[in-house]
């Protein structure tokens, strides 16, 4: 098997600024109604949610994907983005209560951040469906992995912290300069967040298709 990311950076020199790009299949959608069209002909069962909480440094991410199972492709299509908020404040925000609501539709919940028990406790009284993801050891690498397996991950252009945290998103290296293949070069609270969205949904390795073939 070819690894396709590497195929990409000995054809393309597909690299992110400070080296090899997490997620080469990341790209910025290019036509918003046709890419409004596609999320809004996606059935509910694929569609998902999650939430990584922040505070002082690091930010609350509320992001809302949905899959294209048929083509494994997944559309990233709508982000909450905040610090400095305590949980009251955001639980009554109105583009949080439209997310639950969108939610509570798809018949969905809103997969969080386990490290913030007393958080998810909270939100669960103000009516919020939520539940901690579950975390074990090689879980971060096993998502990103799940991740990359996608043809292509197509993000709106209204999601502006997605795009520029995940856009050149680089491995970050040790003191001998090897990758690590679950640590980055910055703290992506939208990645995190669209990782526990995912925790139920499996997506097939792309290699395995026929269609994903390149040329040339």
């Amino acid at each position: 098997h070819i690894d396709l990311q590497m195929w990409l950076v000995a054809r393309w020199g597909r690299f992110g600024t400070g080296g090899l790009r997490v997620l080469p299949n990341f790209c910025i959608a290019r036509n918003a109604k046709q890419f409004k069209n596609k999320v809004n002909s996606i059935g509910a069962d694929y569609h998902f949610f999650g939430l990584d909480f922040g505070f002082e440094e690091s930010f609350n991410a509320l992001i809302s994907c949905c899959v294209d199972d048929a083509n494994k492709d997944l559309y990233i299509y709508d982000e909450i983005y905040v610090n400095h908020i305590t949980d009251d404040r955001f639980s009554h925000r109105e583009d949080v209560r439209n997310v639950m609501q969108r939610a509570e539709r798809c018949g969905k919940p809103i997969v969080c951040d386990s490290a913030e028990p007393k958080s998810i406790q909270y939100y669960r009284q103000e009516g919020y469906n939520m539940y901690a993801c579950k975390k074990y050891a090689g879980r971060k690498l096993q998502d990103i992995k799940k991740m990359k397996r996608f043809r292509h991950i197509y993000c709106s252009p209204k999601c502006k912290n997605t795009i520029r945290e995940l856009k050149d998103l680089t491995y970050a290296k040790d003191k001998q300069g090897n990758m690590k293949q679950d640590e980055f070069t910055v703290d992506a609270h939208t990645l995190d967040a669209i990782r526990y969205s995912l925790e139920h949904y499996m997506v097939a390795d792309v290699k395995e298709t026929k269609t994903n073939s390149y040329s040339g």
